[in-house]
């Protein structure tokens, strides 16, 4: 309601967004975060082969912002499994 946006008193309502594709990036990174934290735990199966470039960004913010709310870094073997498990090191994109 463009109207009541440009000409009425107040802030407009909150926007209701579709947090589908984030939520399963932020639920893929907090499942790394938990294997980081139980030795020998079990890789998560997320095949990630098929998400768009915003949808691997997200879930690396999401990593790294969870990484650093715990001030400790990825153990060297989960940083091992997650190479093994989405090979993103040969990607050609510059944004992952």
């Amino acid at each position: 309601d463009w109207e009541t946006w440009l000409h009425q008193p107040g802030m407009p309502e909150e926007p209701k967004f579709d947090r589908t594709l984030s939520a399963e990036c932020e639920e893929l990174a907090q499942a790394w975060i938990s294997l980081d934290e139980i030795e020998g735990g079990k890789t998560p199966s997320t095949n990630i082969s098929e998400w768009s470039t915003a949808q691997t960004v997200t879930f690396l913010d999401a990593l790294t912002n969870m990484t650093n709310d715990r001030s400790k870094p990825l153990s060297l073997e989960t940083i091992q499994s997650m190479k093994m498990a989405y090979s993103m090191q040969q990607s050609k994109n510059s944004e992952v």
